[in-house]
């Protein structure tokens, strides 16, 4: 991240592990555990402090992350 330029500040803002699936790995499990977090967030007025990036960052990451996706595609 830090080699595509995301700030050291956003960087140490991140949440890592996103969600809590009790400690079951399996992908399913872990993507409710992602999905049920963020809505817990989803409806706040203010994201809470230090529970990773702002919305607007968050934004810029998808759309940063989708585009390098689509680069990545179009390159096989």
């Amino acid at each position: 991240m830090r080699e595509r330029g995301l700030d050291p500040q956003a960087i140490a803002a991140l949440r890592c592990p996103l969600g809590n699936s009790g400690g079951d790995k399996r992908p399913q499990a872990i993507a409710i555990a992602t999905a049920a977090e963020l809505l817990t967030l989803a409806g706040a007025a203010e994201p809470p402090t230090l529970r990773g990036l702002d919305r607007h960052a968050l934004a810029r990451l998808n759309t940063a992350t989708t585009a390098f996706n689509h680069a990545q595609q179009e390159s096989t």
